[in-house]
């Protein structure tokens, strides 16, 4: 169910794809695809994990167009997960990079649900970001957790406009910038009541019942609001899409999934991630 750890890339050519990247940017795959290009500035990996940081196994993922790929994962009904992003080899990148943060933005079918950033002296250090849910208020969570497709009349509209191709993904934004020091207003994220579970019945692709929702509330502190963000110039956000099903759904599809499973997880029981 899980990923190993991260093992040294081989050289390999991805070609371009219509198919979509689904949900586990597999580590082994991910760098040397990414790595090949030959910029150390983006060799950059998201995945999904478990709370523990146990990384879910994922299908082959494949290149939609340069900077841009997706994978399928299987989804486990009742399962929390989390968003992680890092640099691979961070001591590669050229010293004027070194002073950049490196920005996640997650959209769940389509509508953006948060934003997270690793810090330089985070990222030289090999730590990770991660997102694991919304900050709904300066004082409540709502964590990231698997889940089943609710379904709505046709006639019934859901409260927030969903596009049927974006139903079942996860796509994770990574991009490198800075954070101006001066006292640029912050910005109120994604809209806070929204609910990413309902759907109108033909708007379903396949049979496909699984859902990414936002779980109950928890007791968390932190600025539901965006800090102040500008791209670096002349680097492209690197895009990671994550297609969703359950793994029943996914083996009668005939999608395979790269089993990597290991007694350890990836990262330490208590992992040095960054949270937002």
């Amino acid at each position: 169910m899980f990923n190993q750890a991260i093992t040294e890339p081989q050289p390999v050519v991805p070609a371009c794809s219509d198919s979509f990247f689904f949900l586990r940017f597999a580590i082994a795959e991910s760098t040397m695809l990414i790595g090949q290009i030959g910029y150390p500035q983006y060799n950059i990996i998201a995945a999904i994990a478990t709370p523990e940081g146990e990384l879910y196994s994922t299908s082959d993922p494949s290149r939609l167009c340069p900077g841009h790929w997706k994978c399928w994962v299987a989804s486990a009904e009742g399962e929390r997960f989390e968003v992680i992003w890092w640099p691979v080899q961070p001591k590669a990148i050229p010293i004027e990079h070194k002073n950049l943060v490196l920005r996640a933005t997650v959209y769940i079918d389509g509508v953006e649900v948060e934003q997270g950033i690793l810090k330089p002296r985070d990222w030289l250090a090999g730590r990770h970001g991660w997102i694991n849910g919304q900050q709904a208020d300066s004082s409540t969570l709502r964590h990231f957790q698997w889940g089943s497709r609710e379904l709505l009349d046709d006639k019934n509209k859901p409260k927030k406009k969903i596009d049927p191709k974006n139903l079942n993904t996860i796509r994770v934004v990574v991009e490198w910038g800075t954070q101006p020091r001066l006292r640029t207003r912050k910005i109120p994220i994604a809209q806070r009541n929204w609910s990413p579970v309902r759907a109108r019945p033909s708007d379903i692709k396949f049979d496909n019942m699984s859902a990414a929702t936002l779980g109950d509330s928890s007791p968390h502190k932190a600025d539901p609001r965006r800090p102040p963000f500008r791209p670096a110039p002349g680097l492209n956000p690197r895009t990671f899409l994550f297609q969703y099903a359950s793994e029943d759904w996914i083996e009668t599809q005939g999608i395979v999934l790269k089993d990597h499973a290991s007694d350890e997880p990836i990262f330490p029981k208590e992992p040095k991630y960054t949270k937002r």
